[in-house]
């Protein structure tokens, strides 16, 4: 008998990947009752105490997938990277308070088109 390859995530896709991680995540015990919806959606919910609820959202802007480099300027990337995120609260009812920026840089990247990167988050 031939011997199976390893998947890889390009074989069984985004949705297919939320579902065996979802799957895990149950066989493992890990889920809480305090987590109304969690993987699979753009925002999860969970409910901190009696009474509130919270949503989370982390979208991030991937080069090459999302946005080409020299074709928008790190003041508009930093403004498409917010306006996701907080549209994916608004399209859960959310009101957006705060916002959590997570950074996968590149090390040749230069300091100042992070600062208007960062002028693009809060560009109003």
């Amino acid at each position: 008998m031939a011997e199976r390859a390893p998947e890889k995530v390009g074989d069984i896709g985004e949705f297919g990947l939320i579902r065996r991680v979802s799957d895990l995540l149950n066989s493992e015990g890990v889920r809480s009752e305090r987590v109304v919806l969690g993987i699979g959606d753009d925002t999860a919910s969970f409910l901190p105490r009696p009474g509130y609820e919270l949503l989370v959202t982390c979208d991030c802007m991937v080069e090459g997938r999302h946005y080409l480099p020299g074709r928008i300027s790190p003041l508009n990337l930093g403004r498409r990277a917010m306006t996701s995120n907080i549209s994916d609260i608004g399209a859960m009812g959310g009101r957006p308070l705060y916002a959590l920026i997570s950074l996968g840089l590149k090390t040749d990247l230069l300091v100042q088109d992070i600062e208007e990167m960062y002028r693009g988050f809060f560009w109003n």
